[in-house]
């Protein structure tokens, strides 16, 4: 799309053309914490699609989420993890049947007292969908 094109499709629209069809994503995360409490992001990615695959490509954290959190262990593990421009990609070359759900389950520590606020995006080839993550930590 020429990018003149896609500047009036997204002033007229907004952003949403650019969510994969048919893919809904939630996130559960406790609303404050305390530093050191261990901590459950789940990320979960529904293909309501009734016929066909989505193809995942990466989860993407943008903000300063993460700089109040220091990820222990991530499930399922990417594919290959990229930290560069104050965002974190994780590659997840994965196709989700329709009609089915993948959760993604980041154990994690409270590291820094503070109000943490990012997104994640959920890519395909070339659209993405994003939800909003925050969390307040306390000492």
């Amino acid at each position: 799309m020429d990018p003149a094109d896609f500047a009036v499709k997204a002033l007229e629209e907004g952003t949403g053309f650019l969510d994969p069809s048919e893919i809904l994503a939630w996130v559960e995360l406790p609303r404050s914490v305390k530093k050191g409490d261990k901590v459950t992001l789940k990320i979960s990615v529904e293909n309501a699609r009734k016929n066909s695959d989505f193809n995942l490509e990466s989860l993407d954290f943008d903000g300063d989420f993460l700089n109040g959190f220091r990820i222990e262990s991530i499930e399922p593990s990417p594919s290959e993890v990229d930290d560069s421009l104050n965002t974190l990609t994780l590659e997840y070359p994965m196709s989700i049947a329709a009609s089915e759900t993948v959760d993604f389950v980041f154990e994690m520590v409270a590291v820094e007292a503070g109000v943490f606020i990012g997104e994640v995006s959920i890519w395909d080839d070339e659209n993405f969908l994003s939800r909003y993550i925050q969390c307040k930590v306390v000492d």
